[in-house]
């Protein structure tokens, strides 16, 4: 599992090239990225216990939608005496997803905002949008269980993706802070930040931020951020809602892509200049590619 990791395209730069090839030298690379290989099991009790906490909100497996963004909470509980604020260029609004979560649960979708410890309650909550990471029904097995059995997910680049992508769920990924992605994560899409140079009055174009040495960027963005006097824009609620309908209308066979997109999205993979393995199902936003079309 952990070496799953090596397949996000960072690994595919320059850099980190020969890593890159000696994992992959074994794989049957166009195969791999299109098969579903669930790697969570759960015991019968757990099931159950699953099943039975769905019913009590009013659905059932694969019938629900999961969302979570990404704050400081977990880190700070986990030790408040170590400085995690590195990761908090990560970080973005849980009341940006207010729009799309809406248009869920106007479908009649249950929304479950997931997640351990989090920096504040979300603020439109109803019967269908159910604020999980802050109730009292919050558990290690539920934690696991939802996003594993849910219709698809919403989610911010933070740990709480994992057991989606080791159970094969499409995820809608906003927010993302760079251009190394989880590209081989099949029937899913993403949306990223924006990265606004204040000195050249303009947005950093797709292929400058993957020029961005990923390895600062990482571990001090302020760093980068400073240098280069950059400001970095979340998505606001408009795009995410639209990432997300395009999701709900693909996994309802609902979805009719354009000639424009088709051709977009062709563009957008040319930055990449190594191989890496990408799932053909794994796709940038449509209605983002084509609002920053002039950045690709």
């Amino acid at each position: 599992i952990k070496n799953l990791s090596y397949l996000s395209t960072y690994y595919s730069t320059e850099k980190n090239f020969k890593d890159f090839n000696n994992f992959t030298h074994n794989f049957d690379l166009e195969n791999f990225s299109k098969k579903k290989i669930n790697l969570l099991n759960f015991n019968n009790k757990e099931i159950n216990n699953g099943r039975e906490f769905l019913k009590t909100k009013g659905t059932k497996e694969f019938s629900y939608v999961c969302f979570a963004s990404r704050d400081s909470a977990y880190l700070k509980h986990r030790d408040s005496k170590f400085n995690w604020d590195y990761h908090n260029w990560r970080n973005c609004e849980i009341d940006n997803y207010n729009s799309a979560i809406n248009f869920l649960s106007n479908k009649n979708i249950v929304c479950f905002r997931t997640g351990y410890k989090v920096e504040k309650k979300i603020s439109f909550s109803n019967d269908k949008i159910i604020d999980y990471a802050d109730s009292i029904d919050q558990s290690r097995l539920l934690d696991i269980y939802l996003p594993s059995k849910c219709m698809f997910s919403i989610n911010a680049q933070s740990g709480l993706t994992l057991p989606l992508e080791f159970s094969c769920r499409p995820i809608v990924y906003v927010n993302w802070p760079d251009m190394h992605l989880n590209a081989w994560h099949n029937d899913s899409l993403v949306i990223f930040k924006k990265y606004y140079s204040n000195k050249k009055k303009r947005h950093l174009k797709f292929k400058e931020i993957l020029d961005l040495d990923y390895e600062i960027l990482g571990k001090d963005f302020k760093k980068i951020q400073k240098e280069l006097d950059l400001s970095l824009e979340e998505n606001d609620p408009e795009e995410i809602r639209d990432v997300v309908e395009e999701q709900f209308k693909r996994i309802k066979n609902e979805w009719e892509e354009s000639l424009e997109e088709k051709t977009l999205q062709n563009k957008f993979w040319t930055i990449y200049e190594k191989k890496f393995i990408r799932s053909p199902s794994f796709r940038i936003g449509s209605n983002f590619l084509k609002k920053y079309s002039h950045l690709i």
